[in-house]
């Protein structure tokens, strides 16, 4: 109903939020008494839960609105105001900062890898600190910058112009995967991806977990008891990964042909 993705991401719990408190959960002049009284106190619910009132309450919203503008499919953010919007791009730069800070930082030294001689070394030519520099020349300290606020304000401006041009592409359609959008857009996005990663890790429902549950048991019944764990867990997977999106859950009749060699479970996994 709402994406065409198997599992909901949790870039959609402030949109889908958004819907339930403004439109859907709104008490209508046509609605019976008892409808209009599960409609409040649902909202009620909702709007305590994610409140902002503690600071638990405002790093969940911090983390969801970020979750939720990552995603090309609501990455406008029309619920938030013009201030909230430039709090959740800040936030993401800084991270996205902060990981480049560290790939930079887990490099391997050049000079640690170079190969030893027996000649002795030759006299580097005198440099000047920058500290003598500034009180040769007072204009050192306007102009002068040092390596790392270069390094700095190079790393800023490269998080600015990747997420300018996030911003710059289309919105994506609401029945497109933003799982494969970002896929295929690697490239452009070198850095993005990783924040994304930190958040959308995080699954929005607890549905995949017991659907697992669901099909371990399927796969584990009375005929089958005497499967090796390990076993059960590559049979789990594999027919997790094989099957399409709306693929419906297979009967235990079938599984049995399955295990047998009579049929697959859907198209092979690459």
């Amino acid at each position: 109903m709402f994406t065409s993705c198997r599992y909901p991401t949790i870039s959609m719990v402030r949109p889908v939020l958004h819907m339930l408190l403004n439109t859907t959960l709104k008490v209508n002049e046509g609605d019976l008494k008892e409808i209009g009284m599960a409609k409040e106190v649902i909202a009620k619910v909702l709007s305590s839960t994610y409140s902002q009132n503690t600071q638990l309450s405002q790093e969940i919203s911090t983390f969801l609105n970020i979750a939720t503008f990552l995603d090309p499919r609501y990455k406008k953010l029309p619920f938030l105001s013009t201030q909230e919007r430039s709090k959740v791009e800040s936030n993401i730069i800084e991270e996205a900062k902060a990981i480049l800070e560290k790939q930079i930082g887990e490099r391997p030294c050049v000079e640690d890898f170079s190969v030893a001689s027996d000649a002795p070394p030759s006299k580097k030519p005198h440099r000047e600190s920058a500290g003598s520099a500034t009180q040769e020349n007072p204009l050192a300290a306007i102009f002068c910058q040092s390596d790392t606020d270069q390094s700095q304000e190079e790393l800023h401006a490269q998080v600015v112009e990747e997420l300018s041009n996030y911003k710059s592409q289309r919105v994506l359609g609401l029945n497109e995967d933003p799982l494969l959008w970002w896929s295929s857009h690697a490239l452009l996005f070198p850095t993005l991806p990783k924040v994304l990663q930190k958040y959308w890790c995080v699954p929005a429902t607890s549905v995949p977990c017991h659907r697992l549950l669901s099909s371990s048991g399927t796969v584990l019944c009375g005929k089958r008891n005497r499967i090796a764990p390990a076993l059960v867990d590559h049979q789990v997977f594999l027919y997790e990964n094989s099957r399409s999106y709306y693929e419906p859950e297979p009967c235990e009749d079938d599984l049995d042909n399955v295990w047998e060699g009579n049929c697959s479970l859907g198209p092979p996994v690459e």
